[in-house]
């Protein structure tokens, strides 16, 4: 039967000659009775609950997102998805579903009560990651030493680094062939929604100065941390075109993306500024180890789902700067190098993790030079 008009609270029908069709549309959410008078007396009773369901369609295998339904009818929760699992919130109405692989259509799932089920479709896209040929890794190997500069505070500092852009010799340059693949006959849902680039962090291993006479190291601030190494406000190593996969389509599910990294540093060359001794440097050590990542995000901003990154692949590779220190003034690496060991191949991640986003940005903290005077005092 059609639906012809809206009836008000209080509406009075005729007794009909025949089964006689309401139908109830919810247009804002809460919980309401509607009761049946008959001769002005109750006859039935029905509860009407309108709620609403936030969370995004189109993800990322892999990746956490939340899922949450407001003005939830009393007893409602979601429960356990097809092609994920709850992570967080179970039993409740606000909860964080973690997809599996891709391509598929997962189901978050809502009992809103005991003859109410509701089924929410969701894109998981499927990301392949690989290196698209031999030179996918490509490190220099030759390490690059810039001269000695003036520091007011703790005097002259040497200059070194794993690479030079402006020699075109790059510490590492990398690539990776991505392939996005959506559910559906055609594996195109959900591709146009998808944004991958390269996020990177590194564990500074090593960071710290000898000098003649003194036998205690000097260490920098840094030694021991964990650090992003990201374009500020954004969780991507280089928002460049070439570094990303941001416009995807149905039409474009594959892209090669690259870019490089030539980590440096600079180190006191005596053991303090106008040092009378001048107990000059004699050996410096310096390990970065570092993590790099294929990551993707979403376009959908249910629920700030645009704001979650999820690394999808991960290579793994070392600069090791660490030398002895010639005698003359130029304070050069004995060796004359360093070493870069490059990743063999990208190596596919399930875990759903992502960068975190409280630890500080490496290129910030590298360049205070304070840092070389924690617990320092010759």
């Amino acid at each position: 039967m059609a639906r012809e008009k809206r009836s008000k609270a209080g509406t009075s029908f005729p007794r009909p000659q025949q089964d006689l069709q309401l139908y109830v549309e919810g247009v804002s959410t809460g919980r309401k009775v509607i009761r049946l008078f008959v001769n002005d007396a109750e006859r039935d009773s029905v509860d009407v609950n309108v709620f609403q369901w936030f969370g995004p369609l189109n993800v990322p295998e892999h990746g956490t997102y939340q899922y949450k339904v407001t003005a939830a009818p009393q007893g409602g929760k979601w429960v356990d998805p097809e092609g994920g699992a709850i992570a967080a919130g179970a039993g409740t109405s606000d909860v964080k579903i973690r997809w599996g692989e891709g391509p598929q259509v997962g189901k978050a799932v809502y009992h809103a009560s005991e003859n109410y089920i509701w089924d929410l479709g969701v894109n998981v896209v499927g990301i392949t990651v690989e290196a698209p040929d031999a030179s996918s890794f490509n490190a220099a190997n030759r390490g690059i030493e810039g001269g000695v500069v003036a520091n007011a505070i703790l005097g002259d500092m040497k200059q070194v680094a794993s690479g030079r852009l402006a020699d075109g010799e790059h510490g590492l340059f990398w690539k990776a062939k991505v392939t996005l693949t959506g559910p559906g006959d055609n594996g195109n849902r959900g591709v146009a929604q998808m944004k991958v680039g390269f996020t990177q962090e590194v564990d500074v291993t090593a960071l710290n100065t000898t000098y003649n006479g003194i036998a205690q190291s000097r260490v920098h601030g840094m030694q021991g941390n964990r650090y992003r190494d990201a374009v500020p406000q954004t969780p991507w190593y280089s928002s460049s075109n070439e570094a990303t996969f941001f416009d995807p389509s149905p039409q474009k599910k594959t892209d090669i993306i690259f870019s490089d990294d030539s980590p440096g540093v600079s180190f006191p060359v005596l053991a303090k500024r106008n040092d009378p001794l001048e107990r000059r440097v004699r050996r410096v050590n310096i390990i970065y180890d570092f993590d790099l990542y294929v990551s993707a995000q979403t376009e959908d901003t249910r629920n700030d789902a645009e704001k979650v990154t999820v690394n999808e692949a991960l290579a793994e590779w070392r600069w090791d700067g660490s030398q002895g220190i010639g005698g003359g003034d130029d304070y050069d690496w004995d060796a004359g190098r360093s070493v870069v060991t490059p990743p063999q191949n990208w190596a596919d991640l399930t875990d759903g993790t992502g960068p975190d986003e409280q630890r500080g940005l490496a290129n910030q903290v590298i360049s205070d030079a304070n840092l070389w005077n924690t617990n320092w005092n010759v």
